[in-house]
């Protein structure tokens, strides 16, 4: 437990670190090496998403890279074409934070602007496709931004948490942020849920317990959310807590019954990371291993999904220092290398990066 309280206190520093070079819009954006050995001068090391064959990544100096699908003009570059090495989004000032869905992107630059470019490919409405970015709003001082329907929300500083509603006339509309009033002491948001300073929860949107929504829990470290389907916490103590819909392993605990009550993932400790997509999840040990558990993209007939409900190690995956699970999945090893994988066959494979 000394070595996992080292890891956390490593891990907590490397973020407020990472704070601090993120937010400035003056001094230099290079992060000192850390004892995972991560060489970060200038390498691709920061935020990763992902989102169906889209992928992005915000670099330690703050600039914003995307490669792979770019249908509705998410690179932000006024092209339409994809690319298999990351390309820089231009935008002037340097980024804070990002998020990726529904073939939108949005950023919040340092200054406090927020930014739109791509279009919502899922949306019943007409909407245009915006190929390079545009300023639709402002928050001072804010520090993360995250999507649940049709609601962005946006972290300050200050912990408090304000929202915009980014619809097709974003072209022509500059959205007013609106202070969300029963959230304070906020350190950080994922979708529905917000982590407060104390380790306890609080709720972006209302959802009942059984589909993840908010329930009396203590010592979170980290939350993943995914809106409307489960929670998924880390708790100070490296073990991972779930609750929620479960019918095809979804929480790891070894069933498939639905819980309303936080249960423990079986066989997880020392965990540093957590992340969490639509039917599965990843976690990362302290050892620098991967773990899997839920939805394996696999169906058996007539339309029954498959689910692994414990957690499974990811094969040929070592030496690993950030996770993000997606449509496609992505990960960093310690020598600023990327991989990528599927959810049915959980094959690393290397990210053709330049």
């Amino acid at each position: 437990m000394a070595h996992l309280s080292k890891v956390i206190r490593l891990g907590i520093l490397l973020v407020i670190l990472t704070s601090i070079v993120l937010h400035s819009c003056t001094k230099d954006q290079i992060l000192p090496d850390d004892d995972f050995n991560i060489d970060s001068e200038d390498h691709l090391f920061g935020k990763m998403k992902s989102d169906f064959g889209t992928h992005a990544i915000l670099k330690p100096d703050s600039t914003l890279w995307l490669w792979g699908m770019n249908f509705s003009g998410q690179f932000g570059n006024d092209i339409m074409e994809s690319s298999d090495i990351p390309l820089q989004v231009p935008i002037t000032e340097k980024i804070v934070d990002f998020d990726i869905a529904a073939g939108m992107v949005t950023a919040i630059d340092c200054t406090g602007n927020i930014w739109f470019w791509g279009s919502d490919l899922y949306s019943s409405m007409m909407w245009p496709e915006i190929t390079s970015p545009i300023n639709c709003s402002y928050l001072s001082d804010a520090k993360a931004i995250g999507r649940v329907f049709s609601t962005h929300n946006i972290l300050r500083e200050d912990g408090t948490v304000w929202k915009i509603s980014i619809g097709p006339d974003v072209e022509n509309t500059f959205y007013e942020p609106e202070l969300i009033s029963n959230l304070e002491q906020i350190v950080s948001i994922s979708q529905s849920m917000a982590l407060k300073n104390d380790g306890s929860l609080g709720e972006l949107y209302s959802t009942e317990p059984g589909q993840g929504g908010l329930v009396p829990i203590q010592d979170v470290i980290a939350v993943q959310n995914v809106v409307v389907r489960r929670t998924v916490v880390l708790k100070e103590d490296g073990t991972v807590w779930a609750w929620g819909k479960n019918s095809i392993g979804q929480l790891g605990d070894g069933s498939f019954e639905n819980r309303i009550d936080p249960v423990q993932v079986k066989d997880l400790d020392h965990i540093v990371q957590i992340s969490a997509n639509y039917d599965f999840n990843l976690a990362l040990r302290e050892d620098g291993t991967v773990w899997f558990w839920g939805f394996t993209c696999v169906w058996e007939e007539p339309h029954d999904p498959i689910g692994i409900n414990t957690p499974v190690r990811i094969d040929n995956l070592d030496h690993v220092v950030s996770i993000f699970a997606g449509a496609t999945s992505l990960v960093m090893k310690n020598d600023n290398s990327y991989w990528y994988f599927d959810c049915e066959g959980r094959n690393p494979h290397l990210a053709p990066l330049e």
